[in-house]
């Protein structure tokens, strides 16, 4: 190549610019992997951030922010709680003093678990109206709607530091004790079944199961 491109160079030259342009291309990208150590990527946060979002990890602590008589799944499908996040100003998405709870499986996030005060089903239903969306009885006296948001999900990768995340493709939703229940899932991470497994393990005794 070199060759065609400097035709009145004799091949000691050839052989100098070589090793020229190999030297530039080695040091271009030792000062690529220094600058990521440097200034690395953040990576996107499990929880939406807001200023007043209080972050737990340990469930007990949750009474002392919320009046809060929400009740953790007992079936996660070998998911394990990664972080907890409490919205006392709620936001856009969240009603006041909404529960957020993260479980994480295989490296990557696995289900979001909300409980959010005084939202009714009846109003994310008409929010959801325009996706597919079906009725599931979850109980004999609660139903939920499942709703199927993306078809396909955009991944990122877990890293060293970082968990592994997709895009949301389905909520299961349900109303329990003045709350609106809302259960994600992570891509293709638990199926309907265990979504909805998960979401009766959160109503009903754990002698009944």
């Amino acid at each position: 190549m070199l060759n065609r491109l400097l035709p009145n160079l004799n091949p000691k030259s050839n052989l100098r610019i070589g090793l020229i342009f190999f030297g530039i291309v080695i040091v271009t990208a030792g000062l690529l992997r220094f600058a990521q150590w440097m200034f690395p990527v953040s990576n996107p946060s499990l929880l939406p951030e807001e200023k007043t979002m209080i972050r737990l990890t340990d469930p007990n602590d949750i009474s002392k922010y919320v009046d809060w008589l929400g009740q953790l799944p007992k079936k996660v499908f070998g998911g394990e709680l990664q972080v907890i996040g409490i919205y006392p100003e709620g936001t856009a998405v969240f009603s006041k003093n909404t529960v957020a709870i993260v479980y994480v499986k295989n490296g990557f996030r696995f289900i979001e678990v909300d409980y959010q005060p005084d939202k009714k089903l009846e109003t994310e239903r008409i929010f959801y109206g325009a996706l597919p969306s079906q009725e599931i009885a979850l109980t004999d006296s609660t139903k939920g709607l499942l709703v199927n948001v993306l078809e396909n999900s955009y991944c990122k990768k877990p890293g060293e530091d970082a968990i592994g995340m997709c895009q949301i493709t389905r909520v299961l939703m349900f109303e329990k004790g003045g709350s609106l229940v809302m259960i994600s899932v992570d891509g293709n991470h638990a199926s309907d079944g265990e979504l909805i497994e998960i979401a009766r393990s959160i109503l009903v005794d754990e002698e009944i199961l």
